[in-house]
């Protein structure tokens, strides 16, 4: 169920006004964290609406938050070059 909700999530995230609100109700932390698991169907889904939301220059520094040192600049790497 969960890789279907982040895959929603995901869809939404492609309107910008729907970015803010995801971060505004804290989605983006919750969504960062998920790029830690081993599901390949849902870290498909986790970084299309990561990607999606960090579109968003304010997004992108909730994204940096979320992220601990280690993970930080893979992630932020990973997601420039990603092309949806």
């Amino acid at each position: 169920m969960l890789v279907n909700v982040v895959g929603g999530l995901g869809e939404l995230a492609k309107d910008p006004p729907n970015r803010m609100l995801v971060r505004k109700a804290g989605g983006i932390p919750p969504l960062v964290n998920l790029l830690t698991g081993t599901n390949q169907a849902l870290l498909v889904n986790v970084t299309r609406a990561v990607g999606q939301c960090a579109e968003e220059q304010e997004n992108m520094a909730y994204v940096n938050f979320a992220c601990n040192s280690d993970q930080e600049i893979s992630i932020i790497n990973f997601l420039r070059c990603l092309k949806f």
